[in-house]
């Protein structure tokens, strides 16, 4: 549940502080409802990569029963899942790609996790996973982050 504070200007949710009010003036600057858009867009990283981990099992394909083994009738079973696993496999490779392209090798792992993981926040990052980087530059590139993907939906 958000909570709003009017002296601040800030909504305050589940492990992130998001600016109610966004400067033009900043380079990254995003609409509020483009800015949640692709920041509840990262969030479905985890649930995808789950996804992604469970999908596998084909075997549901066959039913067995105990005098013979016979199919489902489904015959695309096993297609429809690998075209599933290779939808969800594009948008988490995607998410990464944009996240490697708005903070570069070094810090695309820590922007990924910030980003993708609910009460990630700095302080955890920089000191639990060691990011070698400041308040102010982590800010810049996950608001870049946050950019490159509200651009990435607009075009998909």
């Amino acid at each position: 549940m958000l909570r709003f504070r009017s002296k601040k200007g800030t909504v305050k949710g589940k492990g992130m502080r998001l600016r109610n009010e966004h400067s033009t003036r900043n380079k990254w600057y995003l609409p509020k409802h483009k800015f949640m858009t692709a920041y509840h867009y990262a969030l479905q990283y985890q649930e995808w990569k789950n996804e992604y981990k469970t999908i596998s099992d084909t075997s549901k394909a066959i039913r067995y029963d105990i005098d013979h083994v016979q199919e489902t009738g489904d015959s695309n079973l096993t297609e429809d899942v690998a075209v599933k696993r290779a939808e969800i496999l594009k948008r988490m490779n995607d998410i990464k790609k944009i996240a490697i392209e708005a903070a570069g090798e070094d810090l695309a792992k820590y922007i990924l996790i910030g980003a993708t993981q609910e009460g990630a926040s700095y302080t955890y990052l920089h000191t639990s996973l060691g990011m070698p980087c400041s308040r102010n530059t982590y800010s810049d590139r996950r608001g870049k982050f946050y950019f490159k993907l509200s651009k990435y939906l607009e075009k998909k």
